[in-house]
């Protein structure tokens, strides 16, 4: 909710979000959940069992961990304004890819890009809700805590907004081996947690090494 062209939320929480995915998927399937950014917190809300989803395993990519007083400020500044309306077409995708990092050499292709952008009466605006912001900082290492699943975290090499070491944070057995193999995760010996560095940067990754 509140991205592409999925429609807007009353109020942004991880929880909110994860009760809006959940709501679509068949609670007699299991899933392997794939989560960039914000969908890596909403991938381990989901894992946790709360929100009645079966959950195999999930890969978290590039989520933001460490939030400073600045960072809730800028946050809270973003979620307050409203979205900017661009005259022309061409001048909201321009603004889409710098904000996005999605540039021509890493997504050449506009399919790849075709949500980021909405038509309205105005004129054109970014998808995204400027309200989502709002989830800055939710409790990731309680989240990743909570999962009931073996769980994979990844950044680009090149990702400003999460460092190798704070994803290994809560990844406890992680943390502890140099060449990153999989470990019992604290807690349950059952759910292996691993944090590992791929190519990229915070919105492109490449090559990322699964195994």
């Amino acid at each position: 909710p509140g991205h592409g062209g999925s429609e807007s939320l009353p109020q942004y929480s991880v929880g909110a979000l994860a009760t809006a995915v959940a709501a679509t998927l068949d609670p007699d399937r299991s899933y392997r959940l794939i989560g960039h950014s914000l969908g890596a917190y909403v991938g381990l809300a989901l894992a946790s069992g709360w929100f009645g989803v079966r959950v195999a395993a999930v890969l978290g990519i590039g989520p933001k961990i460490d939030w400073t007083e600045a960072d809730f400020a800028a946050m809270a500044e973003l979620a307050r304004k409203p979205a900017r309306i661009f005259a022309g077409e061409a001048e909201a995708w321009a603004r889409y890819r710098k904000v996005s990092g999605l540039d021509e050499r890493v997504a050449a292709d506009s399919a790849l890009l075709e949500r980021g952008v909405t038509s309205i009466e105005s004129g054109f605006r970014l998808a995204t809700d400027p309200r989502t912001a709002h989830v800055a900082g939710a409790p990731f290492a309680t989240l990743a805590a909570s999962a009931r699943c073996p769980v994979l975290l990844v950044r680009g090499a090149s990702d400003p907004m999460v460092t190798l070491d704070q994803l290994r944070a809560p990844c406890g057995a992680a943390r502890l081996r140099a060449r990153l193999r999989p470990g019992p995760r604290r807690g349950d010996p059952a759910a292996p947690a691993r944090a590992r560095g791929g190519r990229g940067g915070h919105h492109h990754v490449q090559q990322l090494p699964l195994r």
